[in-house]
């Protein structure tokens, strides 16, 4: 039995879009097709595959990546690594029938379209391939997400092992400062006490000194005002001896021949 078709369906909406280039030929307007026709033209214009055990390769999406470095920075951390690897490395996401990734990448060629005939094609599209449903995309969709949980919990790990290794380094350089301020310090002390010591040893030296110098002086002084007395004394009696020598000798002034 053939449900009445309605003149308004969904339908309407999708008028305004082209219809795909291999599109099954329809006398049928937009307006007065139901589900059932919609699902078929977009199930002959969507690529199909023959039924097979294999399973359907993986897709990754392409979208804009964010402008990181993959330069590995000390940590260990290597930015802007694939999200497949990065999923793949969780161990936690058995094959699909139909990857999660596959379903973004067909719906972000439909996102500018309402989301009923977003919802229309995709539902087309699991009709028309026997080896997988939506449900297993969904699943699998779950599962990377889940891996990509448990990678954000490891940054986290590795974000607090990181923490706590440079707090650990952080105290260990503060002790090395801290030890090094004290070894220089204490031979700063040791090195004024035996500026201490030494000047007093120079005052010492110094006023020794001085007291010799005055000593000497003071001696020399002593010795020089005794040659002076002793010089006049000299003098005094060599004057007496010459005035004899002039006076009586045989040369004298008057002296008997």
């Amino acid at each position: 039995m053939t449900t009445p078709k309605k003149k308004k369906s969904w339908m309407s909406m999708f008028v305004e879009f082209e219809e795909p280039k291999n599109a099954p030929e329809t006398n049928l307007a937009p307006e007065d097709m139901d589900s059932e026709d919609i699902a078929a033209m977009l199930a002959a214009a969507l690529p199909t595959k023959t039924p097979s055990t294999e399973p359907v390769p993986v897709i990754p999406v392409v979208s804009a990546p964010i402008p990181v470095s993959s330069v590995p920075v000390s940590s260990g951390i290597v930015e802007g690594r694939s999200i497949e690897d990065v999923i793949r490395e969780q161990g936690c996401v058995p094959p699909s029938p139909k990857s999660a990734t596959e379903i973004i990448a067909f719906l972000d060629g439909l996102k500018t379209m309402p989301l009923a005939v977003q919802q229309q094609a995709l539902k087309a599209m699991d009709d028309a391939d026997a080896n997988w449903t939506l449900d297993d995309a969904v699943l699998d969709a779950k599962n990377r997400k889940e891996a990509l949980r448990r990678a954000k919990e490891g940054l986290g790990a590795t974000m607090s092992a990181a923490a706590t290794k440079a707090t650990t380094d952080i105290a260990a350089q503060d002790q090395l400062i801290a030890n090094a301020t004290s070894t220089v310090n204490d031979n700063i002390a040791n090195l004024k006490a035996q500026i201490a010591e030494l000047e007093t040893l120079r005052d010492s030296e110094t006023s020794g000194a001085e007291a010799t110098k005055t000593s000497i002086r003071s001696t020399l002084k002593t010795t020089q005002e005794a040659c002076g007395r002793e010089a006049a004394r000299f003098d005094t009696e060599s004057a007496r001896l010459d005035h004899f020598i002039t006076t009586f000798g045989p040369n004298a002034q008057g002296a008997s021949s």
